[in-house]
């Protein structure tokens, strides 16, 4: 418990360094990181005698070392300022409305409900080849573990490039959305159906964690609006009040909707979904540690896999879609999530891992730091997503590595970048009402 609690001082300490270090400035990947693992460990030390696992202190050494590897590459980052950065200036304080066609809208919707149902009606017809005998209702819950262990991917490309193409528009329309209001406490109700829209689709994924990145993205909005209106203390406070309500909804729902993934009503109880989600990674992080898996038989066997299939590379043999489970709490928990930090140890070594989380931050930063900075454009609408993705990785730290799934993936880099880029700049149709800001001056 000692270990736990010095661990969570730590993080706490770095957290507030962090904060004022680089100004105040809440879009941080060490401040998400701080603040991700500070959950996690926090709940883990108020559930203890429940876990009933005592964490090494080389475990919690390795998650400061990851953060303080992150701190690094953010300081570097905001201290290496590029040419384009310096020719950058910061964006006029005006109210830009953002029109946007209502037929269109109405098609983006239309056409997204469409593939939520194709998708949940082909998931639905999959769960019957596995065991399904409770209908539609049983449809998430029988597929759950079959969709995690890769064993159902989900529609066709065609479905697949549709849902990418969704996906865009939600993020899109969330800056809309929030743009309107913000600047003109106005809300246009047709602007919230492509987010909804997309939303339904997100429940074919049986993946809670998709609604992070969603949820991140309206707070990567709300945080654009606290930066480019800095001396305004009123709307730097509704945000924030926003901010707030948002991670409180989104926590809400990741429980409830895994409540509804769950075949038994025993495991449905909401204290063993705080318990198994809090705990586990941390747990399987420490088993790693002292019990480490059979050496790799090539390089990158873990997390270089999407770059091996992207060209072609063949081995023998290829890395386990789900990782191996474990038990910890005297049996009555099982898992097989290991945080981030596991698979680039596992292929790197600590100093690799390490290393990797200063690269990843420092691109990180760049990223977030331009995202302030761009007026409203095309280009600005591929930053909000690119920082989303990031902060839904990053978000991600305590629970599984999602870095290795989007940075060194050419199949995933493509779709959001590409595709993004085609979607936003061809399919994306708004208008730019600017009128002078009396308010916000």
């Amino acid at each position: 418990m000692i270990q736990l609690l010095l661990g969570l001082l730590a993080i706490i300490f770095i957290g507030f360094y962090s904060y004022y270090l680089f100004r105040k400035k809440l879009l941080s990947p060490t401040i998400i990181s701080c603040i991700s693992w500070g959950v996690f460990i926090f709940i883990y030390i108020i559930f203890y005698r429940y876990i009933a696992y005592e964490v090494s202190f080389k475990t919690i050494n390795i998650i400061i070392g990851s953060i303080i590897f992150t701190l690094m590459g953010e300081f570097i980052a905001r201290k290496i300022v590029f040419r384009k950065e310096k020719n950058i200036k910061k964006r006029e304080k005006r109210k830009f409305y953002i029109s946007t066609p209502k037929y269109w809208t109405y098609f983006i919707c239309f056409m997204s409900i469409i593939i939520a149902i194709y998708r949940f009606y082909d998931l639905y017809k999959f769960s019957l080849t596995i065991g399904n005998n409770q209908g539609i209702l049983g449809t998430l819950s029988s597929s759950r573990l079959a969709y995690a262990m890769g064993e159902y991917t989900g529609g066709n490309l065609f479905v697949s490039l549709l849902t990418i193409v969704s996906e865009i528009f939600c993020y899109s329309y969330i800056f809309i959305l929030l743009n309107n209001f913000i600047c003109f406490k106005t809300i246009e109700r047709r602007n919230i159906l492509p987010i909804v829209s997309y939303c339904l689709i997100v429940i074919s994924f049986n993946n809670r964690t998709e609604y992070l990145k969603i949820g991140f993205a309206f707070i990567i909005v709300l945080l654009y609006f606290i930066y480019s209106y800095p001396n305004i203390f009123n709307i730097k406070k509704q945000i924030l009040k926003k901010i707030v309500q948002i991670v409180f909804i989104i926590a809400v729902l990741f429980f409830v909707y895994g409540n509804l993934t769950r075949e038994k009503a025993e495991d449905s109880k909401i204290i063993n979904e705080i318990i198994a989600y809090s705990s586990a990674s941390i747990v399987g992080l420490d088993q790693y540690l002292n019990n480490p898996w059979d050496n790799n038989p090539y390089f990158g066997f873990y997390t270089l896999k999407g770059t091996y299939d992207f060209f072609g590379i063949k081995h023998d043999s290829v890395a386990p879609h789900h990782l191996k489970f474990f038990s910890y709490g005297d049996g009555t928990y099982s898992s097989n999530i290991y945080t981030s930090l596991v698979l680039p140890i596992q292929d790197y070594g600590i100093i690799g891992m390490l290393i990797s989380r200063m690269i990843i931050s420092f691109t990180c930063t760049k990223i977030f730091n331009r995202t302030i900075l761009e007026k409203i454009s095309n280009k600005m609408f591929l930053l909000i997503i690119m920082s989303s993705l990031f902060g839904y990785m990053y978000i991600n730290t305590p629970i599984a590595d999602r870095f290795y799934g989007y940075l060194l993936s050419p199949d995933t880099l493509i779709k959001y970048t590409v595709y993004t880029y085609i979607v936003i700049c061809f399919l994306l149709k708004y208008k730019l009402i600017i009128e002078e800001d009396t308010n916000l001056e």
